[in-house]
């Protein structure tokens, strides 16, 4: 900090708006990591809880399908439980519960027979879900093993951190870029500056998406994401070097429907995956 402030008085703008770009950013990443790091490790810990979970209703209800436990205890393990259940089972446990005082033998078997088939795909769903669901590694070197290294040490949240400080970065400078100009700016510069800017963000939210997208092999068609990503950049170049208003706002208009566009495409097919899921 003390160079830093040398810097400033030597009057070496420059070299001081560098390094302190450089602190800035790297303080974003170091907190943003350590915020995501602790909530991958909650998830990672809820995680295992619910497959714990889940593991002792699927034994309870087996042990009472073969007269092995009682009914009280089948309804008080299901609800020690509820915390972790989704909609479609509490839905099944409550009715089980509300019912199991009318129903037959037949149907409460029928049920629980239902209930554990669904807790089952729940559980391989939860699996498939863990860091490391089976451990099956002779630790050797491995070209193959290097994407489970990187999983075992948390490559998602440092790329995620990266990509989170940059566009934290990107956009504070770019708004303090603007506040400092506005004063110098006509009426028709300003209000396309502002279209500019709000397009800019969504933007970076469409990339981001559609990084987590591409990293996760859902991606179908790489090109619409090349599209995505390089469209804007080119015609960010010529809003730039045109000299003329008119062909400004035209080429901002198509700028903001393309950025919009691909933003709205990017969040409807993320949430048809997650509904898949």
């Amino acid at each position: 900090m003390k160079d830093l402030l040398n810097l400033l008085v030597e009057g070496n703008y420059t070299l001081f708006i560098v390094l302190a770009s450089m602190i800035i950013f790297v303080w974003l990443f170091k907190d943003i990591k350590k915020s995501l790091l602790e909530t991958k490790n909650q998830d990672l810990d809820f995680l295992d809880q619910s497959i714990n979970s889940y593991a002792q209703v699927l034994k309870t209800i087996y042990f009472y399908l073969n007269n092995s436990t009682d009914e009280h205890d089948l309804i008080s393990n299901m609800y020690l439980s509820y915390k972790y259940f989704d909609k479609s089972i509490i839905e099944k446990v409550d009715y089980f519960t509300s019912h199991s005082f009318i129903m037959t033998p037949e149907k409460k078997s029928q049920l629980l027979t239902e209930l554990s088939k669904e807790i089952k795909n729940k559980l391989q769903l939860l699996k498939n879900k863990q860091l490391h669901s089976i451990i099956d590694k002779n630790y050797a070197f491995s070209t193959l093993g290097i994407f489970d290294t990187l999983s075992r040490n948390h490559f998602d949240v440092y790329s995620n951190a990266f990509l989170y400080s940059i566009s934290i970065f990107t956009v504070s400078l770019i708004l303090l870029i603007i506040s400092l100009k506005f004063l110098t700016l006509n009426a028709l510069n300003v209000i396309l500056l502002i279209v500019y800017v709000l397009t800019f963000i969504f933007w970076l939210l469409s990339i981001l998406i559609s990084i987590e997208l591409l990293l996760g092999k859902h991606y179908k068609r790489p090109l619409l994401f090349i599209l995505f990503v390089f469209l804007p950049v080119i015609l960010t170049y010529f809003i730039v070097v045109c000299p003329y208003s008119i062909i400004k706002l035209f080429l901002v208009i198509i700028f903001s429907t393309s950025v919009v566009a691909s933003f709205f495409v990017n969040v409807k097919y993320s949430k048809m995956i997650s509904n898949k899921n």
